[in-house]
């Protein structure tokens, strides 16, 4: 007996070593706020999700630094406000440094501690000054329709359900302004509603699912006369989501660089591919050659930015195979496969056909 239990204590303890040592679940990033931040600038990123250990860093392609400044207060915690009896869900504050040269663009966070790396999270870099929804609410009092001071501005803010975020601005007669709406693009769930009202509350002009940019929404716009003018923006769905948030920008059209729609829509991977951006601000076809040698199943194309700040770039496909465009193949002409064909839409009644040569079997 007094074996037998010995036995059964030393395996007892090997069974709970293991256990012990075996390696817990990687940290679980549900979301971050701001969502985004300017060159050059200095920024509190808090950070929420499970499994965030105190010895958490972040991995990031982002130029600049982070350091993490400990827990977050409960007033700096979105998601938990939302979800107060959602005791496992954590938070950490990081002091992210962006650098001055870093490119405006997309970049993924990731927290990566002793148990593995997280999922990733979008932070997008921009070259215009930034504003947190709760700062503007706060300076302009709860009963006020939070106030926008200067343009361009980009404002972080959130929706919850059938809320709709307004925001006053002031704009010049004859000065063509761009109201953007990134949310869908940087990783948000809500399909946003872009309006513009003037002060006595009459839609002007209004946006959803704007071309070139999913689901998001774009308005470039040239006020009548000089006077202040509202913004709103909510959800088209009017849910519930975790990742609710959105990026409201408001810019001078004449420093904004964006495009409707890029040719081709794919290229083959090791090549240089000459792809045209038309519409929005491109007065006409402009045409940027790039070499493509990503690894990925899509890359960032977007025009040259000559200005002072630039949409997000479009993803086009990459492939192994090789690509030709439709301008550029006779009518009789046999392609031999595999093969893709960049095309236009056709107009209504028309039919593209192509030829291919295969072998039986």
């Amino acid at each position: 007996m007094k074996s037998r239990w010995g036995l059964w204590t030393g395996c007892a303890g090997i069974a709970f070593a293991t256990v012990a040592a075996a390696a817990g679940p990687p940290p679980n990033l549900v979301d971050m706020h701001p969502h985004g931040g300017q060159q050059g600038r200095a920024l509190r990123l808090v950070i929420e999700g499970y499994g965030i250990a105190s010895d958490m860093e972040i991995e990031s392609t982002l130029p600049g630094s982070f350091a993490r400044l400990g827990e977050a207060a409960d007033e700096d915690r979105l998601q938990k406000q939302r979800r107060p009896n959602d005791r496992n869900l954590q938070a950490a504050v990081f002091l992210v440094e962006i650098d001055a040269d870093a490119a405006p663009g997309l970049y993924p966070l990731r927290a990566i501690g002793e148990d593995g790396l997280s999922n990733a999270l979008l932070f997008r870099v921009d070259t215009v000054s930034e504003v947190a929804e709760q700062g503007l609410r706060e300076a302009g009092g709860i009963s006020e329709t939070p106030r926008i001071k200067a343009l361009p501005v980009v404002v972080n803010g959130t929706l919850d359900g059938a809320e709709r975020d307004r925001y006053r601005f002031r704009a010049a007669s004859g000065e063509r302004i761009v109201l953007e709406v990134e949310a869908r693009r940087v990783g948000s769930a809500i399909d946003p509603v872009l309006r513009l009202l003037d002060s006595k509350g009459s839609e002007i002009a209004f946006n959803q699912e704007g071309p070139g940019i999913d689901v998001d929404a774009r308005i470039d716009w040239q006020p009548p006369e000089a006077g202040e003018y509202v913004v709103e923006v909510h959800d088209a769905r009017f849910s519930d989501q975790r990742r609710n948030f959105y990026r409201l920008k408001l810019i001078a059209a004449s420093d904004y660089e964006y495009a409707d729609a890029v040719f081709p829509l794919g290229a083959r991977r090791g090549e240089e591919t000459r792809f045209g951006f038309t519409g929005g601000s491109v007065a006409e076809t402009r045409e940027a050659a790039r070499a493509v040698d990503t690894e990925n199943a899509f890359d960032s194309v977007g025009p040259s930015a000559a200005k002072t700040s630039a949409a997000l770039p479009f993803q086009v496909v990459v492939g192994s195979h090789p690509e030709v465009l439709e301008s550029q193949t006779a009518p009789d002409e046999v392609h031999s496969t595999p093969v893709v064909v960049n095309g236009p839409s056709a107009d209504a009644g028309n039919v593209a056909r192509y030829r291919s040569a295969d072998a039986p079997g």
